[in-house]
């Protein structure tokens, strides 16, 4: 269950790692619950407004449905918009930070993980990790909310992939 691998970013991990953060961020249960109330209260206040208007039951069920309707459709845009556009952002991002092109090396185990940059490194316990996500092109960590780490499937091998993946596994046994 050990194991490291050495890499160097490049502008297709970030594009690609974007869009992985995206969609683990879309599956919170935070990011839904949000959604829903805002939803909900898009369609509350097209009720309320035709309730003023004098109108009935029925009329103002059918207003609700089609406020909360269109809560679900802006959602929809929005993040398909989103997650379209976090290649291209991701890679003028990736050019402007200059701290991210040097080589990358990260070691595990079953106790933690270490990161070492041309900037310095950082280990971290599995117990400090919030969560960790799998994503098609890279696994993603979270030590916080703002700050993930991520370690792109296309730098290891299958023997790595399966070592970190199993690390990553038994040192968040039990977490959302």
């Amino acid at each position: 269950m050990e194991g490291d691998v050495s890499y160097r970013p490049t502008e297709d991990h970030a594009a690609a790692v974007s869009r992985d953060l995206f969609v683990a961020r879309l599956r919170r249960a935070r990011t839904w619950r949000a959604a829903f109330f805002l939803c909900l209260a898009m369609g509350l206040l097209l009720a309320f407004l035709d309730w003023t208007d004098g109108f009935g039951g029925l009329r103002l069920a059918m207003t609700f449905l089609v406020g909360f309707g269109l809560g679900i459709a802006v959602h929809a845009v929005v993040w398909s918009l989103c997650f379209l556009a976090l290649p291209r952002r991701a890679r003028r991002l990736f050019r402007e930070m200059r701290v991210r092109r040097g080589p990358s090396h990260w070691r595990w185990d079953a106790e933690g993980f270490e990161i070492a940059t041309p900037n310095g490194s950082a280990v971290y316990l599995w117990d400090e990790v919030l969560r960790g996500a799998e994503g098609r092109r890279a696994f993603i960590l979270f030590v916080s909310e703002a700050v993930p780490y991520f370690l792109p499937r296309e730098a290891l091998t299958a023997e790595q992939e399966r070592s970190f993946r199993a690390a990553m596994r038994a040192g968040l046994a039990g977490r959302g």
